[in-house]
């Protein structure tokens, strides 16, 4: 997939950009001549008329970056049986503090879903978000699962799907599928608004629309039903195909997306016509036509008020969770394709095209403080 981040340059910027770069060229003339070049590969990818551009070489690309950080699919059980998650979280033994809890994995015990895994998806879901919001999700997972007499591998799937997602959302991998636009938005939904991620699940998956909070509606796209090569996850194939479609009626609308076909191509104000609908904040904005330097510091800001921010490099869109200012160098962290990778503040202003950040008022300044470490969403802790 490419994305398309900034304006095009103008005709000396293109030749800066284009020639050799040197150490007589400042670092900042360098970083966005990298920038200008990822631009390029757009315009050769999506206009054939600028095809001759394609002799044009840049350097590095996120990819050849980026070095992994943490994989939450090698994170180890913490819970083996019901009792010891009921004793570890506090619940009474009759769980009237957790009735909801309780209701869902009675549900979970007859059908097999019960098991070390699910049970630690819970103690974590609870240890990040509270035993409030997990009732909460428990709720909407019981209507859900018990709204089918016999339910099926679909149905059970979305259990632990739905689990799973809320408690490693690091851990969402968008596959073999062109949806990382949704993706990365989808992630960011289960960090900051897990009790709505799963209604919108749920809602979906029984191809009930879902009202968004911008009081606009999610429609089901379940195209991937139909496609026996799609490798997602249940949850991926709901959401991302939702998502997807959502992008697609921005300014002017196309068909729903279609997972078996498109390759689809959302640009970045797509992306924030998106996040801003799921949300319901019109504050999020696309930012693409600055330094990489100030599209850096709007990512920081987001990530130091708890905002995960919707990147896009020439060719992916990611999700930046963290900053690590307790390494040398510093580096951003971000999740895709399963896991969590990083790359320096130095890396990512180099690759940075665009992102979808929340205008607050006032200067978007705000800092990690030095020698610390933000990461929001899921940890090892």
């Amino acid at each position: 997939m490419i994305i398309m981040g900034s304006a095009a340059a103008n005709n000396s910027g293109l030749k800066n950009a284009t020639g050799n770069l040197n150490s007589s060229i400042s670092d900042t003339a360098k970083t966005e001549g990298h920038r200008v070049l990822g631009m390029l590969d757009y315009l050769t990818t999506q206009l054939p008329q600028w095809g001759p551009l394609k002799n044009i070489k840049h350097q590095k690309t996120y990819s050849d970056i980026w070095v992994d950080y943490r994989n939450a699919a090698n994170t180890p059980v913490s819970v083996n049986q019901i009792d010891e998650l009921r004793a570890k979280l506090g619940i009474a033994q009759d769980w009237n503090n957790a009735p909801q809890l309780k209701h869902l994995l009675d549900h979970m015990q007859t059908q097999g879903l019960a098991n070390p895994q699910t049970l630690t998806y819970i103690d974590k879901i609870i240890k990040e978000h509270g035993k409030a919001t997990e009732e909460a999700i428990s709720k909407s997972l019981s209507d859900y699962l018990s709204s089918f007499s016999s339910p099926g591998d679909e149905q059970k799937g979305i259990i632990r799907d739905a689990l799973h997602d809320i408690a490693y959302p690091s851990n969402i991998n968008q596959s073999n599928k062109d949806t990382c636009t949704a993706t990365a938005v989808q992630i960011k939904t289960a960090i900051e608004r897990p009790v709505q991620y799963v209604d919108m699940l749920v809602s979906l998956a029984k191809d009930q629309p879902y009202t968004l909070p911008s009081g606009n509606s999610l429609q089901p796209d379940n195209v991937w039903r139909y496609d026996a090569n799609d490798n997602r996850s249940y949850s991926c194939k709901i959401l991302e195909n939702a998502f997807m479609s959502l992008e697609r009626t921005y300014i002017i609308p196309l068909p729903a997306y279609d997972s078996i076909k498109d390759n689809a191509i959302p640009n970045p104000w797509q992306i924030a016509h998106l996040v801003s609908q799921i949300f319901g904040a019109p504050q999020y904005e696309n930012h693409s036509v600055a330094l990489g330097k100030s599209l850096y510091q709007q990512v920081e800001d987001d990530i130091a008020r708890g905002r995960p921010t919707v990147v896009c490099f020439t060719g992916h869109a990611v999700l930046a969770v963290g900053i690590d200012k307790s390494s040398s160098p510093n580096r951003v962290i971000i999740d895709s394709w399963g896991k969590q990778v990083s790359m320096t503040v130095d890396e990512f202003t180099e690759q940075v095209l665009s992102v979808c950040s929340f205008n607050d008022p006032g200067p978007n300044k705000r800092q990690v403080p030095a020698g610390s470490k933000q990461i929001l969403g899921d940890t090892d802790s």
